[in-house]
């Protein structure tokens, strides 16, 4: 069983942790008023402001959680990393958190239509059977990709990481859309407009 922190407290996050405790996760709920939404399911709470990075930092010492999940944008984000460094494990990750709640790192990002090319390549130049199970990926298959999709293995294994990273947050979530049944890399290029 793991300690979950909810940052946010809102309609969407008393989904989440009805969803959770189902899966037997105990949810600690944050948010800056009393009696949010979340708050009135969740097996604990705290009241803080959430951009006063000393408080949030306190009420993770104080219940010592095994993942924190982000559900506002108005949180101390940069405080995420230094979580994550003592072994607090942010979802999806405390960089996707900073540039996805910090509108300046949003602007900033410049994501060109080559890095989806990229991941395109990337999925087209694996079997079937990988795109089922990506698990077996090994090292051999990993370079044969690479090659196969003009990239190189650094970026496979990264996206493979992802979506590692983003096939346990469906889980977690209960098995929405997938989960269940398996996220897998073929269902992800159905999704990119691939057959």
């Amino acid at each position: 069983m793991k300690k979950i922190m909810l940052l946010g407290s809102g309609e969407l996050g008393k989904e989440f942790v009805i969803a959770a405790q189902r899966l037997g996760q105990t949810v600690v709920a944050c948010d800056s008023y009393a009696g949010a939404p979340a708050m009135q399911v969740a097996d604990a709470c705290e009241v803080f402001h959430m951009l006063d990075g000393d408080a949030l930092a306190a009420a993770v010492g104080k219940h010592r959680p095994d993942i924190i999940v982000p559900e506002i944008e108005a949180i101390r984000t940069e405080r995420l990393y230094e979580f994550e460094k003592a072994g607090v494990q942010v979802v999806p990750s405390a960089r996707a958190v900073n540039f996805t709640m910090n509108r300046k790192a949003i602007r900033d990002l410049d994501v060109d239509d080559d890095a989806f090319k990229g991941i395109e390549a990337i999925i087209y130049s694996m079997t079937p059977e990988e795109r089922e199970n990506p698990k077996i990926i090994d090292g051999n298959r990993r370079k044969r990709i690479a090659a196969g999709s003009g990239v190189e293995v650094a970026q496979v294994n990264q996206l493979l990481k992802q979506f590692e990273q983003a096939r346990k947050v469906m889980q977690l979530m209960g098995g929405a859309k997938g989960g269940r049944r398996g996220m897998n890399m073929g269902a992800l290029k159905r999704q990119m407009g691939g057959r």
